[in-house]
């Protein structure tokens, strides 16, 4: 995985952008890690202890911090960093807007450690949440190219003309389902699209979800071909990219609707009985190692990602 490289020479745009992930990174550096900030995540806390049985009987959502982050993000962003004007596409993170030089996009996450501690040292996104385009993971030697994530936030704003900065808070947790407690809270910045070659377009380490083509979009008749079959089928040949945990099968027949000069691979979900044909990633890892070593434009070392026990 590739950390980013200080050798490379820097076009403008790229001086631009690196400098201002730095400046913002730490404005967010100092709201996240303040007194108040975490006084009100305490309270949080607090509320979720004595309201516990309540909260487990009547939620929808089993994580039972995740809305009450989001909101306190969102109360803090809009004290913090003034907002010139909102962003209005949907396609973002949980909180997006433009500021005089930049598009902002933060959004925030939250892991139990009782049910994900994998993913702990890790930054999970989708593909609304980043710019960077990663080169395709799990690629073999085989036909196989590897699957592919393609980020759906742009890297230069078509309308304002200003780079998009992304950003994840996250909080960890233990809900053991009798209590909650914090553990600790992270802050890290996803580097913008235009900074690719500086990573070697390689910092996604895998996905935790994948994109498949649904029941009821193989029941149309674009896409019959592709519904979810039983067993292997004799003109799939069997994959196991390096990193995958699951028997994944290239289909040398059928084009990705997606991507058209890439075949389908079929497997199966995680708990399912059928193959089904897997497009590409849909949810995101990358490693925080490869997040905290960063530059400048002028070479300065800062750090892209930071961690403290609450």
């Amino acid at each position: 995985m590739g950390t980013q490289l200080s050798t490379i020479p820097l076009i403008p745009v790229q001086r631009k952008i690196l400098d201002l992930e730095r400046k913002y990174f730490y404005i967010l550096h100092n709201t996240f890690t303040s007194p108040e900030f975490i006084d009100d995540l305490r309270e949080i806390e607090s509320n979720i202890k004595a309201t516990y049985p309540v909260l487990s009987l009547f939620s929808q959502k089993k994580n039972k911090i995740e809305v009450a982050l989001e909101r306190l993000m969102r109360f803090y962003m809009y004290k913090t960093i003034k907002a010139e004007s909102v962003y209005h596409s949907s396609l973002s993170s949980d909180l997006a807007y433009y500021t005089t030089d930049a598009l902002i996009n933060i959004d925030a996450k939250s892991i139990d450690m009782e049910s994900n501690e994998i993913d702990k040292d890790k930054v999970i996104f989708e593909k609304n949440q980043i710019s960077f385009q990663n080169n395709p993971v799990y690629s073999s030697s085989l036909p196989f190219s590897g699957f592919k994530f393609t980020p759906r936030l742009p890297t230069i704003d078509p309308v304002k003309n200003l780079p998009t900065l992304t950003y994840f808070i996250k909080c960890i947790y233990k809900d053991d389902t009798t209590d909650f407690n914090l553990v600790g809270i992270s802050l890290a910045c996803m580097p913008n699209g235009k900074l690719g070659n500086l990573f070697d377009f390689d910092l996604i380490t895998g996905f935790k979800t994948y994109e498949y083509i649904t029941t009821t979009m193989a029941g149309g008749p674009l896409f019959s071909a592709y519904a979810p079959v039983n067993s292997v089928l004799p003109h799939w040949s069997p994959l196991r990219p390096l990193g995958t945990r699951r028997d994944i099968y290239y289909d040398t027949t059928l084009n990705n609707p997606l991507y058209p000069t890439d075949k389908i691979v079929w497997a199966k979900k995680e708990g399912g009985s059928k193959y089904e044909a897997c497009i590409d990633g849909r949810t995101a890892r990358v490693n925080v190692d490869t997040l905290k070593i960063r530059y400048d434009s002028y070479n300065n070392p800062w750090t892209g990602y930071i961690y403290i026990d609450l």
